[in-house]
């Protein structure tokens, strides 16, 4: 658990940021990274060159007192916190990919719960499958089905006096393959299959949460952006100006 609490140390603050008293989701999952071996923070924003292994971790965090969910059906609000292990988030289930036409390119390679945190103990639970990516290359694999489940009953997220705090879901890698503009890798949530996909609970009550990113009001995503090194830049640069000049000749 060291890195969970160095990227503890990292995230809180942006994650903290992003949940607002008006319109916002009642859980915010948030992808941060860093390159395999640099010593360096977990951060929302990474610097690549081809070639690099990223470690990434999954986060969660409750809303904060007060918020309002304005696109909900009928509206809800989150008046009260207690500060009990019995509110907080039970279950999340999404999928990670990489933005479409994207020029930066990457796989993943590996993926696991946050046992630790009990998100291995309930039903369904699994560290996601690595599925070949639509209309990519061979071998470039998007992770789906991530399902980080408590034992039934334990929720997670709400500490003492009322705080909602983040809590890691889960961990995993995946591997730079081409460099090119800025990208993100992204997260959906999933419709209900077998399971139900999330669930949390807000003064004693339980809510069941399911559809896609951007049509369930209750889970907000914030993605994991990959920028290239400014020396990769500089030679990407390097080479559409000698094919330029090779054109011109």
């Amino acid at each position: 658990m060291k890195n969970a609490t160095i990227a503890f140390a990292a995230v809180v603050g942006t994650l903290i940021l992003a949940t607002g008293a008006m319109g916002s989701p009642f859980v915010i999952i948030q992808m941060v990274g860093s390159v395999h071996g640099s010593g360096d923070l977990m951060s929302s924003e990474v610097m690549v060159n081809a070639g690099d292994v990223v470690d990434f971790q999954l986060w969660a965090l409750m809303a904060e007192l007060g918020t309002i969910n304005t696109t909900a059906t009928p509206d809800k609000v989150i008046t009260s916190l207690s500060a009990s292990p019995l509110n907080g988030i039970l279950s999340a289930r999404f999928n990670l990919y990489q933005e479409g036409g994207a020029e930066t390119v990457v796989t993943f390679r590996t993926s696991e719960l946050n046992t630790v945190g009990g998100w291995a103990g309930g039903t369904g639970a699994m560290a996601g499958a690595l599925v070949q990516r639509v209309g990519a290359d061979p071998g470039v694999m998007d992770l789906v089905d991530f399902k980080a489940v408590r034992a039934p009953g334990v929720y997670a997220g709400v500490a003492p006096a009322d705080t909602p705090i983040p809590v890691l879901l889960g961990t995993g890698t995946f591997e730079v393959l081409e460099v090119g503009a800025d990208s993100k890798v992204l997260m959906s949530y999933l419709t209900p299959k077998s399971q139900s996909p999330g669930s949390m609970k807000i003064n004693s009550t339980i809510l069941i949460l399911s559809g896609a990113a951007d049509a369930d009001p209750y889970f907000g995503f914030t993605p994991l952006a990959l920028i290239p090194e400014p020396a990769t830049l500089a030679l990407l640069g390097l080479g559409g100006l000698v094919t330029l000049l090779r054109r011109r000749r």
